[in-house]
């Protein structure tokens, strides 16, 4: 099990009370909370340990080297460096175990502690950050010559015109109405079309632009993990560097044919992610409850796509936290159902089981941005509960809206 344990960083202070301050990352980990609760800085920090857990397998970083002013840089990349170079910040405590690393980071007593598992088969993740800010690039002319962009923005940007240029030719179903998505290499273009039009995606709506990129992007990215066509996502000294490994093997004469085939396949293994890791925030951005319904749908089925993916969201949407037990109580259907064609059918005409949630590969925390403490919300028969912050805001308008009523009457 992949977790994390987070203690005064940035706006997080106390982190989460329970389970030791253990946070699980499940296969679909949910974060809500108010503006500045840190809600992305746990996003970031998730996806940070798991990038330098690979970058170590590979050998891209030595991990005896990874000193103060190293792995600042390394938190660079998500821009919360900064949570770590306060004085009232020296007693920042991270602590992540991933599946073939144990990370102990103690700033009181740095340099970290790094502990190898043991686990000889580690599952090589393609991560893929989604900034909020993604919608720059559907909405600035030229979006790709600006220089400047924030390295995670940049590194989605990347994914997204290496996903346009696969789909290049295609009309891609984005599940809004019947519109589908067309890319133009030659002038460098992004369409939506419907059956009578065909506009930029320049000037769409801002929720065409922001569903768009952010589809694209899953659904190449989960689509090439799934069919091993991420090979060439390696950085060049990444590709030397295996090609070196391959060579010594090939010139060890000591070795069987058998013993080298086994050896060349698993170094090649550590190179080719064979699992993608989607973290995204606030999915929900300018889109009308139904959008956000088909996003979360899509979504949830890019990551059922492969056993080991994973999907982490970062939300304000109560419509998001609210359609999960819909995903739920599908999957706890489809087991009562399993043998029978015409219920499985049936079924899936209500809700797509390709995006149904096994209740047992789920969480949900809320941030609380006064004191700085994390909550897992309780669930209900294995559906997460419906008190948490987001609907609680819902019933305050419902309250707010009962005081006016009242107050209308005894006005007349």
């Amino acid at each position: 099990m992949v977790k994390i344990k987070v203690r005064n960083f940035g706006p997080i202070k106390e982190g989460y009370l329970d389970n030791d301050g253990w946070i699980e990352i499940k296969k679909n980990t949910f974060f809500i909370g108010n503006q500045g609760s840190g809600k992305s800085t746990l996003a970031k920090l998730i996806s940070t340990f798991l990038w330098l857990e690979k970058a170590i397998y590979r050998g891209d970083i030595n991990k005896d080297e990874l000193h103060l002013a190293k792995f600042q840089s390394i938190l660079q990349f998500h821009q919360i460096h900064e949570y770590v170079n306060q004085k009232e910040n020296r007693n920042t405590y991270l602590e992540f175990i991933g599946e073939k690393n144990h990370f102990v980071f103690d700033y009181s007593t740095f340099p970290p502690k790094i502990d190898d598992s043991g686990n000889n088969t580690f599952p090589i993740p393609k991560i893929m950050y989604a900034p909020s800010e993604r919608n720059f690039l559907s909405t600035i002319e030229d979006a790709y010559n600006i220089k400047g962009l924030p390295d995670n923005l940049f590194s989605f940007a990347e994914e997204l015109k290496i996903a346009q240029k696969a789909f290049k030719g295609k009309k891609i179903d984005f599940r809004i109405s019947d519109h589908k998505y067309e890319y133009d290499e030659e002038y460098d273009k992004s369409y939506i079309a419907g059956e009578e039009f065909k506009i930029d995606l320049l000037e769409a709506s801002s929720g065409f632009q922001s569903f768009v990129p952010l589809y694209i992007v899953s659904k190449y990215l989960s689509d090439s993990v799934k069919n091993g066509k991420n090979k060439n996502n390696l950085s060049v000294t990444q590709s030397i560097r295996m090609n070196n490994e391959i060579e010594a093997i090939l010139d060890d004469t000591t070795l069987t044919s058998n013993e080298r085939e086994e050896k060349i396949r698993a170094i090649r293994a550590k190179y080719y992610s064979n699992t993608f890791v989607n973290i995204v925030e606030e999915p929900e951005q300018n889109l009308f409850p139904d959008s956000q319904w088909e996003m979360l749908k899509a979504l949830l089925e890019f990551n059922n796509q492969i056993d080991g993916n994973k999907l982490i969201i970062t939300t304000h949407s109560p419509f998001i936290i609210n359609y999960l037990p819909l995903a739920i109580k599908t999957y706890l259907l489809k087991a009562k159902v399993s043998e029978d064609d015409k219920l499985i059918k049936k079924l899936n005409e209500i809700y797509p089981i390709k995006s149904s949630i096994n209740p047992d590969d789920i969480a949900v925390y809320e941030l609380d941005e006064k004191d700085g403490t994390i909550k897992k919300l309780e669930d209900y028969k294995g559906l997460p509960s419906d008190e948490n912050y987001l609907n609680n805001k819902l019933e305050d308008v419902n309250d707010t809206f009962v005081q006016l009523v009242e107050f209308e009457d005894k006005c007349r």
